[in-house]
Formats: C-alpha cells, structure tokens, sequence
C-alpha cells in the first residue's frame, strides 16, 4: 500500500488539494495560492485495508411525482427577511450569511429562531452564552435546540434522528465546522468546501433550510474559497457601520428569488427591530 504523505497543499483560492507545490493551481489558475497543511488522514491511512464495495443505484425520481415539499416557502415572520429572500426561505435550501464580526449576524438569526423551531449549532460559543442572548432578546427559548458541535458528522446524526422536526438549522459559522472526510483545519478551504458539500446533501435530503454563517475578510470578501458561494442557494450580506445602529440585508445571489431587494434594520437594546417605508427617511435623517 503506497504511504499517505503527511502534509498536501490546498489551493486559497478555489480548495482543491494536490500532493506537491506548484507556483500555478492548475484547477483555477490562480499564481501562488497553494498551502501546505496537514494531511489528518495520514494517520488513518495504514488501518484501513483494501475492499472492493458494491455500488447502490438510489432511487430516480421522475418529475412529474415528486413531491413539492422541496419547494415549500418557509416565512421567516420577518417582513424584511422575507422580502429579500423572496416571500421565504425555500425548505431544502441553504443560505450563505455574512458580515463582520459585531454586525449583528448572531442577533438577527437568534431572533429567527425564536419564532419558528430551529436548531442553532454553536461552532463559536457556549450554550450558555446563546441562552443568555435569548433571553435578552426575549425569545420563546422552547422553540430553539443547541447543538455545541463543530462536527458536521454529529450535526448530520441528530438532524437524522430529529425526525424533521426543524425547520431550520443555523450553523455558526462554516469556518470552524470540519469533517472526518478530508484532512486539514477547520477553516482551510478543502474543509469548508467539503463541509458545505455535506450540508447542501444534508438540506436536499431531509428537507431543512439551512443557514450557514460566513466571516469576511478585511477585504470584505467572504472568507474561504471562492467555491464556496457557488455551492449555496443564496447569498446574503448583513452590513452597517457599527458606530450606528442602520443595518442592511441584501442578496448577491438567489436563484429561488429576487437579488434586487435590500431589507433594513435598527439595532436597538431589545435586538433588531424592522425599518419600513417613511421610517428610513427618519431614521436616516433624511
């Protein structure tokens, strides 16, 4: 059995992996994006024997007899929200969130969970701190469960023994997540292309839309390669200035509604609160 080398370089850029250092990622011909990391699954490597499996042919599905519960629109309760997204979230989706750090991504979701039943898994903080946060945002914590995990295999074992009973699952935030199927930290780009692979099955399969957070960089670019917004079903920007207290949700991406569409909140002491219509000229100073 050929030895499993112990470091690999990962491409910045679009995170594919190759076993040796090229000046030129040969998949998205990017110059000087390949980084050495470790190779976790070197380890594993020399336990495992050779084994021929039987390939399962899964069920087809002709289009005529699906059922539509794919294409269900799932309100958020949040006008703004919802009319960004497109009246809702489409359940089996999943949607890129991102802002800076402090912005508000955290309190917004929270407050989306409160009102319809969800599972926030916490890669970040502790289950205390997310409750602590709950209550000050006065929120029927009975309608939210917490996963402290930043596994996505433990996350893919309790939506499957949840028995379709969220609706939606935050995940906060792709960068700490990581796999058992691929090597490297959590937070380099084979581990978050490979964790949103599995999420996007894990949505399409049982049902649930899942919001998935994403950092930025000090660029104001989504952290993690550039795969990763081609991978989801929506792409949302939480933004505002954080010496005031405007926020701003638009999309750059929807392919079940609009990209035009901006929603705009308040952050005051209870949380965010929606901005509508004659509000913004007032709120603004305008």
């Amino acid at each position: 059995m050929a030895k499993v080398k112990e470091t690999m370089f990962v491409c910045t850029n679009c995170g594919n992996e190759f076993n040796k250092w090229m000046g030129q990622c040969s998949f998205c011909k990017e110059w000087n994006s390949l980084k050495e990391v470790k190779n976790n699954l070197s380890k594993k490597a020399g336990t495992r024997s050779a084994r021929t499996e039987k390939i399962e042919v899964r069920n087809l599905a002709k289009l005529d007899e699906n059922k539509e519960r794919n294409n269900e629109i799932i309100s958020t309760t949040i006008g703004e929200f919802d009319r960004v997204l497109g009246k809702g979230i489409v359940r089996g989706s999943v949607v890129l969130f991102s802002g800076e750090p402090g912005i508000g991504k955290s309190t917004l979701l929270t407050q989306l969970l409160g009102k319809v039943r969800g599972l926030y898994v916490a890669g970040e903080e502790s289950p205390e701190q997310i409750n602590l946060r709950v209550k000050r945002l006065g929120l029927n914590a009975k309608n939210i469960d917490v996963l402290a995990s930043n596994s996505i295999e433990e996350l893919g074992e309790v939506l499957d023994r949840a028995n379709n009973v969220f609706n939606i699952v935050v995940v906060d935030s792709i960068q700490v997540m990581s796999t058992e199927n691929v090597g490297g930290a959590a937070g380099s780009p084979g581990q978050i292309r490979e964790s949103t692979f599995r999420l996007v099955e894990m949505a399409k399969r049982l049902g649930v839309a899942i919001f998935v957070v994403g950092h930025v960089t000090k660029e104001g670019d989504i952290a993690g390669p550039k795969l990763l917004e081609h991978m989801v079903d929506t792409v949302l920007y939480f933004e505002g200035e954080r010496n005031g207290d405007l926020r701003i949700l638009r999309t750059t991406k929807n392919r079940f509604g609009p990209t035009d569409e901006v929603g705009v909140f308040r952050m005051e002491e209870g949380g965010l609160k929606e901005v509508r219509g004659d509000e913004i000229n007032l709120v603004s100073g305008g």
